[in-house]
C-alpha cells in the first residue's frame, strides 16, 4: 500500500485529534490508504467520479458489505469534507445509501409469538400447540427441530 503521499500523513494526524475510538481512527486511514492503492495516486487530488467508481468498486467488485461500506463512506467523508474542506458540494456522499441491517425486534407482540409458535406447531405436524410447547422443552432433539423451524418458516 502506499504511505507516501503527505495527504495521507496530514490526515492520519487529523484523525489523532478527533475524539474516535482508536480502532476508527485506524481504520479511516487503512480506508484511505485503499482508496490510494485503488487510485494509484494522491486522494487529495481525485474527483467526486474517482469517489463513486471506487464506492462502485466496493460494492459490486469487492462485495462489501453494509459496515465495511459505511466505513469507506464515513473515512472518505471526514478526508475530503472535514480534512480537506473539499468536496462540500459532492453529493456522491449522500448519493451512496447503505441500507441497515435487517434483524429482529428485541421484543415481539403477543400477536407475533403466537403467530411464530403457530408456525413451529405446523411445521413440526402438531395437531395442537400444547404439544409442540411440551416437546419443544423435553428433548433437545426437538429443541433442535425448532430452532430449525424458526429459520425456515417465513413469518406471516
Amino acid at each position: 500500500m502506499i504511505n507516501t503521499y503527505p495527504s495521507i500523513a496530514k490526515f492520519a494526524q487529523f484523525v489523532q485529534l478527533k475524539d474516535y475510538r482508536q480502532p476508527t481512527k485506524k481504520e479511516y486511514v487503512r480506508y484511505l490508504l485503499r482508496f490510494a492503492d485503488h487510485l494509484k495516486g494522491d486522494p487529495a487530488t481525485a474527483s467526486e467520479d474517482d469517489v463513486r467508481r471506487y464506492y462502485l468498486f466496493l460494492r459490486q467488485h469487492r462485495k462489501f458489505g453494509a459496515s465495511a461500506m459505511k466505513v469507506a463512506k464515513c473515512a472518505l467523508r471526514s478526508f475530503y469534507r472535514e480534512h480537506l474542506k473539499l468536496g462540500l458540494d459532492w453529493s456522491v456522499f449522500e448519493d451512496l445509501r447503505i441500507a441497515p441491517p435487517q434483524t429482529l425486534p428485541l421484543v415481539l407482540t403477543r400477536q407475533e409469538v403466537a403467530a411464530s409458535l403457530r408456525l413451529i406447531s405446523q411445521y413440526l405436524g402438531h395437531a395442537f400447540l400444547e404439544t409442540t410447547l411440551i416437546y419443544t422443552h423435553l428433548t433437545p432433539l426437538n429443541e433442535a427441530k425448532t430452532r430449525a423451524a424458526l429459520f425456515k418458516c417465513p413469518l406471516q
